[in-house]
């Protein structure tokens, strides 16, 4: 059994509404050039604002399930998850309540497992999860039409099968799915504000693969990658539809590595590569948010300092300190993060 309570805050100025200038609106953005980002921003004074409560979520989960082995080579999991949320939107400055939705739905999980050799699985799914509509959230610059709308809670269905197969202290496994979900999207409109849609479905379907573990005494190796055909299959006056979905990247990648130095004891070099491929900004695909890879590299020493186990951390990510565009329906584009240097130590007592 699970939950929680997430309460949503705006700040507000003296006069009751939001600042209308916290951001800048950049007209005509060329995403081919992820330094057209570079703009001062207009200084404001955060601490003249009032933060007030605009929503609020109620979430709980009930989950029952149980492993039934068959024989040596067969088994299932089957379980069922009772989901509750209630959502509400507030007028900040009175309190009252402006819009409520609450919905419960048990929802299946099944699972069919075939082992035909010792270390190789074979298995079908079905899962079924109710997930929490959209809240619609003015910010800053960004202006909804449809501003505190609370959109119902969605169903989404998900179908897989696959197989895992253990090659020494090696995992490889590969799965094909699909993916039925809600669509949701963010509409520009002509006159410069927004207007959130979540109705239609859309269908990711797709083949994923991944690799873990030991390959050799020195090196572990952990990646994955993952090729889908992402499409609208319904939505409200047929808009996108046969396209991709917003802010939906077809392709992604990645591969992380640790190397234990024989000539260094307890001295591991860390590293990885990450990929995502490109998506769109709108609905009808017109505009391109580029592709992206960024590379992580780091180090991590193990000692002990006065008896305790002591761990040691320098992690640099994006090291070449690319510039790239991350895109989605609910933040549309904003830049990646930089090169950033973090260095931290952990000790057990």
């Amino acid at each position: 059994m699970n939950g929680y309570i997430s309460d949503g805050y705006a700040g507000y100025d003296s006069s009751g509404s939001l600042p209308s200038m916290i951001g800048s609106v950049i007209n005509n953005l060329s995403l081919a050039d992820s330094s057209s980002s570079n703009v001062s921003l207009p200084s404001y004074n955060f601490d003249s604002l009032n933060m007030l409560k605009t929503d609020s979520t109620k979430s709980k989960n009930i989950l029952i399930g149980d492993t039934i082995e068959m024989n040596d080579q067969w088994s299932a999991l089957l379980g069922i998850n009772h989901a509750n949320y209630i959502t509400k939107s507030f007028n900040p400055l009175t309190g009252e309540i402006t819009s409520y939705y609450g919905k419960s739905k048990s929802t299946p999980s099944l699972s069919l497992i075939y082992k035909p050799f010792s270390n190789i699985t074979t298995y079908a799914t079905y899962i079924e999860s109710l997930q929490q509509g959209s809240i619609v959230k003015n910010s800053g610059t960004t202006i909804y039409t449809n501003d505190g709308e609370v959109f119902e809670p969605v169903v989404s269905e998900q179908y897989e099968v696959g197989v895992k197969s253990e090659l020494g202290n090696t995992l490889l496994t590969m799965a094909l799915f699909q993916i039925d979900k809600a669509n949701a999207y963010t509409q520009y409109n002509s006159d410069g504000t927004y207007t959130m849609f979540q109705n239609g479905k859309q269908t990711h379907k797709g083949i994923e693969t991944t690799l873990s573990g030991k390959v050799t005494d020195n090196l572990t190796l952990l990646g994955g990658v993952t090729l889908m055909d992402a499409e609208v299959k319904k939505s409200t006056n047929n808009l996108g539809v046969g396209k991709i979905p917003q802010g939906v990247a077809e392709e992604m990648a990645k591969l992380y590595a640790e190397y234990d130095l024989p000539f260094i004891p307890r001295l591991t070099v860390t590293g990885g590569l990450y990929y995502v491929g490109k998506s769109y900004l709108d609905v009808n695909n017109l505009q391109e948010v580029p592709s992206y890879t960024i590379a992580d590299m780091g180090l991590r020493y193990t000692t002990k300092i006065y008896g305790n186990d002591t761990i040691f951390r320098l992690n640099v990510t994006n090291i070449t300190d690319k510039a790239y565009w991350m895109s989605n329906y609910t933040i549309g584009t904003m830049l990646g993060s930089p090169r950033m240097v973090e260095l931290s130590a952990t000790m057990k007592f």
